[in-house]
């Protein structure tokens, strides 16, 4: 993950991404999700998604600047995203309010553990901290 104020589908500030650490060299990404100038806290990985945390208002938006770019998709504060596509998966259980942001993720076998500012996720309450379903 990566966060800073400099925006562009070419830049990385604000992203969650993969790379393939095998071998030696330059390391490039494998793939790159954007969430158009929000940052992201948090990351946490089962094998079947990569779920990320933050103050982000949107993932698949690499045009966004401040603004849901084409083909953005709402994420208020937690997203998966797909392993293999860093696509962001129809998951969305939502941080209303999104508040600072989710600044601790940790996956179980139980679920996916979410520790943040706010008090609501999925439309329930759950007092900073919540266990939400992975599959």
């Amino acid at each position: 993950m990566a966060t800073g104020r400099k925006w562009g589908a070419d830049l990385m500030c604000d992203t969650a991404a993969r790379f393939d650490l095998r071998g030696t060299g330059m390391h490039k990404p494998l793939w790159v999700n954007h969430t158009g100038g929000d940052s992201l806290y948090s990351v946490a990985d089962t094998g079947a998604a990569v779920y990320v945390g933050g103050h982000q208002r949107w993932m698949d938006n690499p045009q966004g600047q401040e603004t849901a770019g084409p083909g953005a998709v709402a994420r208020p504060g937690i997203a998966a995203l797909n392993p293999l596509s860093g696509k962001a998966t129809t998951w969305n259980p939502q941080r209303n309010p999104r508040g600072v942001g989710a600044r601790a993720l940790l996956a179980t076998p139980q679920g996916l553990l979410v520790g943040s500012d706010t008090e609501r996720i999925g439309n329930e309450y759950h007092g900073r901290l919540a266990l939400m379903p992975t599959s």
